[in-house]
């Protein structure tokens, strides 16, 4: 990821800044378990985090590092916002499917109003164009439904892309790679709006890689392999450009 922040001529800046919250949007003093411990498999009690890297010489000093309303972390760079999203998976089938709902709902309708913030070649305008990146988990109906309503194609554009595997333990069980983990389709993606287009889509497979789990789900150590290397997440590497 470092060697595509700072890769050609024309970045002479090497420095990678590491971007955060000061706190996880899911862990620490507002700490939710999310597996039960059934005694074979282990208490998953690690914190989520958001983390976005940037040139040091773009990162602006008015970056705002208390989290935001949502599963999202704002980024200000010379040139763009950078929204940072994890929009969870929500079925229909869990018992709390209104309240997970209206968390995704308000944290899609929290992002919109960045864009408020902006407009394009007006004096008044309080941030640089937004861009909105991450895990959208863009392949869940509800989320499909939140980004129609508040993003429509008129006034935005948007691009889906990777590969990204469901890590369950009834998936990845007597499994070494993701071949053969079914998958909803593609889940990550990019916002942004319509005067800018979305350019140069790459992205890697990790279908034959070693999973970064263990039978038991587990998060194993990153042992690199020579000839099938450890992939540490269940989503792939990609690489984008905008244009205006």
């Amino acid at each position: 990821i470092e060697e595509c922040i700072t890769q050609g001529n024309h970045h002479p800046d090497k420095e990678v800044c590491v971007h955060t919250a000061k706190g996880p949007y899911i862990g620490g003093k507002r700490f939710i378990k999310m597996v039960e411990p059934t005694g074979t498999e282990p208490e998953h009690d690690f914190s989520y985090w958001l983390v976005t890297l940037v040139r040091k010489s773009e990162l602006c000093r008015e970056c705002n590092n208390k989290p935001p309303y949502g599963r999202f972390l704002i980024t200000y760079i010379r040139n763009c916002t950078i929204i940072n999203v994890h929009l969870p998976w929500v079925s229909t089938e869990t018992n709390n499917y209104e309240d997970k709902k209206r968390m995704s709902s308000r944290t899609i309708m929290n992002i919109k109003g960045l864009f408020s913030r902006y407009t394009n070649k007006k004096p008044h305008q309080t941030i640089a164009p937004p861009f909105v990146v991450g895990d959208l988990n863009a392949s869940c109906p509800l989320n499909i439904t939140l980004f129609k309503q508040y993003f429509p194609k008129k006034a935005f554009n948007q691009g889906i892309f990777g590969e990204s595997y469901k890590l369950d333990i009834e998936h990845i069980q007597g499994r070494s790679t993701f071949n053969g983990i079914p998958t909803n389709g593609q889940d990550d993606g990019v916002i942004c709006s319509k005067e800018y287009t979305i350019q140069s889509i790459e992205s890697d497979s990790i279908q034959d890689l070693r999973l970064p789990v263990d039978k038991n789900g587990a998060f194993q150590k990153q042992v690199q392999s020579a000839s099938v290397p450890i992939w540490p997440s269940d989503h792939a590497l990609v690489r984008f450009t905008v244009h205006p």
